[in-house]
């Protein structure tokens, strides 16, 4: 399998880019049109990436960042979810807000997604009912053990969906300690 490439583009097309990495060998790997849009050819990347393995055909679908690869996992699980239709929900939202979405059963937002209609939004949300966000997810940029925050408020009896809304709130950029006491300070009051 192939977990990660770092490399070269050397091409970039309406859906994909080509990477070429330090052994010669280029990969074609599918990425969110945001990163696409954000890149040239000639820039140098890393990704972090899945390989879908089918009879007919082999694809890599690359990610910059953890948390998008984990949505992206997450989404194909779903049955009706190909790899394309779940690259499309990760290049319309960031982790955070579908996380936002699931959480608030937001099916209109969801379906403005190219490629899905509100049946398959409705679905994708009842798959998706009890999806829970890991301390990545959360915090895209994985500069706080967002791990700690869980397992602490967890041990105070509170449930994973209390936690994600009263740490919607909350500026995650500040010390642990300090974000589970914000976190305490909402959970209370409600």
């Amino acid at each position: 399998m192939i977990v990660a490439i770092q490399g070269k583009i050397i091409y970039k097309d309406e859906n994909s880019l080509h990477i070429q990495t330090n052994s010669g060998v280029a990969y074609e790997v599918f990425v969110t049109s945001k990163l696409l849009h954000s890149l040239q050819t000639n820039d140098e990347i890393s990704l972090f990436t899945k390989h879908i393995i089918r009879e007919d055909a082999q694809s890599l679908y690359g990610f910059d960042n953890i948390s998008l690869k984990q949505m992206f996992l997450k989404l194909i699980k779903v049955q009706g979810v190909g790899p394309k239709v779940a690259l499309s929900i990760c290049s319309m939202f960031s982790p955070k807000e579908f996380m936002d979405i699931i959480l608030h059963k937001d099916n209109t937002k969801l379906a403005k997604t190219p490629g899905i209609g509100a049946k398959s939004a409705l679905k994708i949300l009842q798959s998706l009912s009890d999806f829970s966000i890991d301390a990545n997810l959360y915090q895209e940029n994985n500069t706080k053990d967002m791990s700690l925050v869980y397992e602490a408020l967890s041990s105070l009896g509170f449930k994973k969906d209390e936690i994600n809304i009263a740490l919607d709130e909350c500026d995650l950029t500040l010390e642990v300690s300090v974000i589970i006491k914000n976190a305490l300070q909402k959970l209370n009051t409600k």
